[in-house]
């Protein structure tokens, strides 16, 4: 059994399907139907269109932020314009203090002229003034090195001299001694002490042949070493000098440790045999203790005095020949140095070298570029013609250093501001932008007409919809895009800022049939209107097409003239159904919805 809720809900169907025969055949019937006080309308030829609305403010087609680059901010020196002024493009707007810029570029121009310089240099090869310095340096070195020569033989003269005169005073003395020997008791403690004598001198030969021959070694091993370093400083790429000069530094170095060890091995030998002779003149001195001789003392005295004398003059004449040998060796290198410094002096640049010249000299050309660059952005210019909309500064204070920036309306994107320290902007052309709905916005196309009406001056000014935002923006849970509408010659009267209204026409029939929607019924796929002829109603079936604000297209089943009844009353029920007198659709509407 079925519930009372249920039977509510199948009286209901009932009573709707009922409701639509009696009203479908009620149409069906115009005949039947009064024709008292009915309202209609007449079908005409003509345009329909659709439009879409929105407001906005009245904005500049283009907006310049004009800015001092970063390289060339500073303090203003200079601002030439001032809000509503006309510029023209490279007009001069405003000026920082250039001195740092100036000095940059002279800086960069002094180097530019030094790398020019090197590059003539280069390409130039040896002069002759070069050519003659080397020449000059040769020479000098030849007579340092015919001086130091001529030292050596003099001091190696002297040697000889001075080793002949001690020795004969070594043999005076030695001659003396024996004299006195012969006469004394005590020839065994004179012995003794001749050998220790000789052992003494004999050490100290060795230890000073073991510092001659140390001095010597050391100023060989110092040489070689200044040869090697000034061959790597003179020619870095001459292998072959560098090689001979390290194969001399390490020849001198195994010859040090050759010498030091042999003088090493002499002076431990003299000292034993010193040590020995000491030992046997003690061993005769005890033994003959109770006897002296004074003149065999003196003449030992005088013979080791002589000896020592000797040894002495030996050492410093050897030193002095060393020392002349070393400035003769010195003198030999450098005279050998100018000599391959003037050959290498005369070698023509390398192409490597050129080319390095050439880029040294683009270097600083970029330099040059980049600096003047800089100097000239301290007189800021305008980029394009426009009136001056900000001032963002004022003389004595910074302005602002970042890169010009523009704004401007296209196909693809809306305007955005931008501000900058000098604002430009193009009052020639005006642009409105505004807020779509997000189900208006899909009908909206590029290049589509609009009229726009501004509130403050009641002036209406036609327009093109030259960019719509692909980004959406929410106000109050609606979705929303941003439309902008380009005007066709604005009156100067319009101001930037203005609010305005603007229709945008989406769709458009020319010369077509129409007649005012609300004449039209739709039920299902099917839509109809009421044709009152000679009083009589008849329900014809129509074909439509653009449904506009004006009224909706009919393309078949009206013509021009014809008189179409508007229903009293009419609601829309589901699938667009519009019910002739009203009042049931409600109703049964109602119904369901109370009974759902």
């Amino acid at each position: 059994m079925m519930s009372a809720r249920k039977l509510l809900t199948s009286g209901l169907a009932v009573a709707f399907v009922g409701a639509c025969v009696v009203g479908y055949f009620a149409i069906g019937n115009p005949s039947k139907a009064a024709t008292a006080a009915q309202q209609t309308t007449t079908v005409q030829r003509g345009t329909v269109s659709s439009a879409v609305t929105a407001s906005g403010n009245a904005a500049a087609l283009t907006s310049l932020a004009v800015n001092f680059q970063s390289s060339s901010s500073g303090l203003l020196t200079q601002v030439d314009v001032k809000l509503g002024d006309k510029v023209t493009k490279g007009q001069v707007l405003a000026k920082v203090d250039d001195t740092s810029a100036k000095q940059s570029l002279a800086t960069a121009q002094a180097s530019l002229a030094s790398a020019q310089a090197n590059y003539e240099t280069t390409t130039a090869g040896e002069t002759a003034a070069k050519a003659k310095v080397d020449s000059e340096s040769i020479k000098s070195a030849q007579t340092s090195l015919a001086n130091a020569k001529t030292a050596l033989a003099q001091a190696e003269a002297s040697r000889d001299l001075d080793a002949s005169q001690q020795a004969a005073t070594v043999a005076a003395a030695q001659d003396a001694l024996n004299t006195a020997q012969s006469s004394s008791d005590s020839s065994s403690v004179t012995s003794a002490q001749t050998s220790v004598d000789n052992a003494q001198t004999s050490l100290s030969q060795a230890q000073a042949t073991q510092n001659l021959d140390s001095t010597q070694q050391v100023a060989n091993v110092a040489a070689a070493q200044a040869t090697l370093d000034k061959a790597k400083a003179a020619n870095p790429q001459n292998a072959a000098t560098i090689a001979s000069a390290q194969s001399a530094l390490d020849s001198a170095k195994a010859q040090q440790a050759s010498t030091t060890l042999k003088d090493s091995q002499a002076v431990a030998n003299a000292q034993g045999q010193l040590n020995s002779a000491e030992d046997q003149l003690a061993s005769a001195q005890a033994s003959a203790a109770n006897s002296s001789n004074t003149s065999v003392t003196s003449a030992q005295t005088a013979l080791r005095q002589a000896q020592q004398s000797q040894q002495s003059t030996a050492l410093k004449d050897a030193q002095q020949v060393q020392s002349q040998q070393g400035q003769v060796d010195t003198s030999q290198r450098q005279l050998d140095s100018q000599k391959a410094s003037a050959a290498l002096n005369a070698v023509p640049a390398t192409q490597g070298q050129i080319d390095s010249a050439k880029a040294q000299i683009a270097s600083a050309q970029v330099q040059v570029d980049q600096a003047q660059t800089t100097l000239d952005n301290t007189v800021l210019r305008a980029p394009s013609n426009g009136t001056v909309a900000a001032v963002g500064a004022s003389v004595g204070e910074t302005a602002s250093a970042s890169s010009s920036s523009s704004s401007s309306s296209s196909s693809t994107s809306s305007t955005s501001s931008s501000t900058g320290f000098i604002t430009l902007v193009d009052v020639s052309g005006l642009q409105i932008t505004a807020d779509v709905a997000e189900a208006d916005a899909s009908s909206v196309k590029i290049g589509q007409a609009a009229t726009v009406t501004f509130s403050a001056t009641n002036a209406t000014v036609e327009g093109k919809v030259t960019a719509i935002a692909i980004t959406d923006t929410v106000s109050n849970n609606v979705v929303k895009y941003a439309v902008t509408v380009a005007l066709t010659n604005p009156p100067a009267t319009i101001k930037i800022g203005q609010t305005a209204s603007l229709s945008i026409t989406t769709a458009t029939a020319a010369n077509v049939l129409y007649v005012q929607s609300a004449a039209l019924t739709k039920l299902g796929p099917t839509t109809t209107a009421t044709v009152l002829k000679n009083g009589t109603q008849k329900v014809v079936t129509v074909t439509t097409g653009l449904a506009g604000d004006n009224g909706t297209e009919v393309k078949t089943g009206l013509s021009s003239g014809d008189v179409v009844v508007l229903p009293k009353s009419s609601s829309t029920g589901p699938a667009g159904f519009t019910f002739p007198g009203g009042g049931l659709g409600g109703g049964l509407g109602g119904g369901l919805g109370g009974g759902g």
